[in-house]
C-alpha cells in the first residue's frame, strides 16, 4: 500500500512541470498577444453629444410687445415653443497610461517568470476575460492598475516600462432617446403694424423678419404719415391699430394694440411751433449745430447739404465754416462765375444771428427721430422747434420732411410772393 502511494506520488511530481507548461500554454493561447493596452487613473472630463432628430411647433406663435417709452412706438418679436426629439451619447474621456509590446528578447522574460513571480496573475487574468466576455466588467478600470500592470500586462505581451501617459475616450451612454422643449425667436416671416378702419381700407408698415433681425420696430408718425396722405387726424384718430405676424406658411396672427384716440391724434398732427414774425431777427442769418451719435455722422452730413441748398436756394444767408464753407463756396461759383473766389479779412465777416440746432436720436434700429430748433445768438431765445422720424434706409425721404418743415419754421420765405395777390393789367 505504501508502495502504491510512494508511486502515485513519484508520478505526479514527475508530471508537474509539463502541467504547469500546459497550463501556461493555455492561459496565453486564451490571452493572446495584445499590442496595445490602457490603464486609466482619473476621469478627466465628460462630453455629452446631443443630435436633434426632429423639431415640432407646439402651439400658436407668441407676439411680444415692448412700448416705447415715449408711447409711439412699439418693438414686436414672434416666439415659437419647440418640442425636440433627441438622441444624446456620452462620452467619458479618461487620463492614464498606456503599454506597448517590449523587445522580443525582454517581452519572453518577462511573460515567463510572472507565473512565478505573481501566482494570482493566472486566474486573475482568466478571470478578467471571462468577465469581460459576458460584459460585466467596464473598459475604465482604475481599481485594478497595480495588479494589471504588474501581473497581467506580461501575460498579454506588453511590457509594464513602455508607459506612456495619455488620455481615451469611451462611450457609456449611446443613442439615448429624449425630449425637450424650448422657446425660440421666429426669424422667418413678415411683421406688420396695421391701422384698420371700418368704412376704409386697411394701411400698414411691413418688415422682413431675418435671423439678423428678428424684431420689428414700428414707429407711429412712420404710420400715420402715410394715413395722412388720404385720410384726415380726427378719422386717424377713429381708427385701431393692431400687430399682425404673418408666417412663411400658414395662418396669420394678430394683436390689437389698446392705444387712446388722443396718441393718434398727436402722432398725425405736427408739432411745429414757432415765434410771432415780429420776434425773429430780421434779416435772417443762418448757421447749423448738430448734435448726434458718430454712428449717425453720414446721414446728419446727407441731411446737412440738403437744408444748406434748400436755404441757398431760397435766398436766406448760411454762415458756414470749416468743410461747409468749402462747400458753399462751390455752389456759389456752380451758379454765379467758376472764377467766383470769396476774398474778406476776418471783419468783414457777417455773423450769424439764428443757429438751427439739430439733434437726432435712435428711435430704433431703423428710425431716427430729428429735432430742430431754432434759437436766437444773441438773445438765447427759443425761436421755434419741431420733431420728425425718418427711416434709415429712406432717409431722402426723411430729408424732405425736415426740409417741408423747416419752411414752416421759418417767418417769411425771400422767394416768391405771400398775401393778396392782384394780377397788374396794363
Amino acid at each position: 500500500m505504501a508502495t502504491v502511494t510512494g508511486g502515485a506520488r513519484s508520478d505526479m511530481s514527475s508530471h508537474t512541470p509539463k502541467f504547469l507548461s500546459l497550463v501556461l500554454a493555455g492561459v496565453l493561447t486564451f490571452v493572446g498577444c495584445a499590442s496595445r493596452s490602457f490603464v486609466p487613473s482619473s476621469l478627466d472630463a465628460i462630453e455629452e453629444t446631443t443630435t436633434v432628430l426632429a423639431r415640432t411647433p407646439v402651439g400658436e406663435p407668441e407676439i411680444h410687445i415692448l412700448t416705447h417709452v415715449d408711447g409711439l412706438g412699439w418693438s414686436v418679436q414672434a416666439e415659437q415653443t419647440i418640442r425636440r426629439d433627441l438622441a444624446v451619447t456620452i462620452r467619458e474621456r479618461w487620463a492614464g497610461d498606456s503599454y506597448t509590446a517590449g523587445s522580443p528578447g525582454r517581452q519572453r522574460v518577462l511573460t515567463g517568470i510572472t507565473p512565478i513571480s505573481c501566482p494570482a496573475s493566472l486566474v486573475a487574468d482568466l478571470g478578467l476575460h471571462l468577465i469581460k466576455f459576458v460584459g460585466l466588467l467596464d473598459p475604465p478600470r482604475p481599481s485594478w492598475g497595480v495588479m494589471y500592470t504588474g501581473c497581467l500586462l506580461p501575460l498579454s505581451g506588453l511590457d509594464p516600462g513602455t508607459k506612456t501617459p495619455t488620455f481615451e475616450t469611451y462611450d457609456t451612454v449611446t443613442d439615448d432617446r429624449r425630449r425637450d422643449r424650448l422657446i425660440e425667436p421666429i426669424q422667418t416671416g413678415r411683421m406688420a403694424l396695421l391701422w384698420t378702419h371700418p368704412r376704409y381700407d386697411p394701411v400698414g408698415i411691413e418688415f422682413e423678419l431675418t435671423p439678423q433681425h428678428p424684431a420689428a420696430h414700428f414707429r407711429l408718425r412712420q404710420l400715420t404719415a402715410l394715413v395722412l396722405h388720404t385720410h384726415s387726424p380726427a378719422t386717424i384718430s377713429e381708427g385701431q391699430l393692431s400687430v399682425r405676424y404673418s408666417p412663411a406658411d400658414g395662418s396669420p396672427s394678430t394683436v390689437a394694440l389698446r392705444t387712446p384716440p388722443d396718441v393718434l391724434l398727436t402722432a398725425s398732427t405736427p408739432d411745429l411751433v414757432a415765434r410771432p414774425a415780429q420776434e425773429w431777427p430780421i434779416p435772417i442769418r443762418l448757421r447749423f449745430s448738430t448734435d448726434a451719435s458718430a454712428a449717425d455722422a453720414g446721414l446728419v452730413s446727407s441731411l446737412l447739404d440738403h437744408l444748406t441748398d434748400q436755404l441757398v436756394a431760397d435766398r436766406y444767408t448760411v454762415v458756414t465754416r470749416g468743410a461747409e464753407e468749402n462747400r458753399l463756396v462751390r455752389i456759389q461759383q456752380q451758379h454765379l462765375s467758376p472764377q467766383f473766389q470769396e476774398h474778406a479779412s476776418a471783419g468783414q465777416w457777417t455773423g450769424a444771428n439764428v443757429l438751427l440746432d439739430i439733434g437726432l436720436t435712435s428711435s430704433s434700429p431703423e428710425t431716427r427721430t430729428m429735432r430742430v430748433s431754432a434759437i436766437s445768438i444773441e438773445t438765447g431765445q427759443l425761436l421755434g422747434t419741431y420733431t420728425i422720424e425718418g427711416v434709415t434706409n429712406a432717409w431722402e425721404s426723411g430729408r424732405v420732411s425736415v426740409s417741408s418743415q423747416l419752411r414752416e419754421l421759418l417767418p417769411s420765405t425771400p422767394r416768391g410772393r405771400a398775401g393778396t395777390l392782384i394780377d397788374e393789367r396794363r
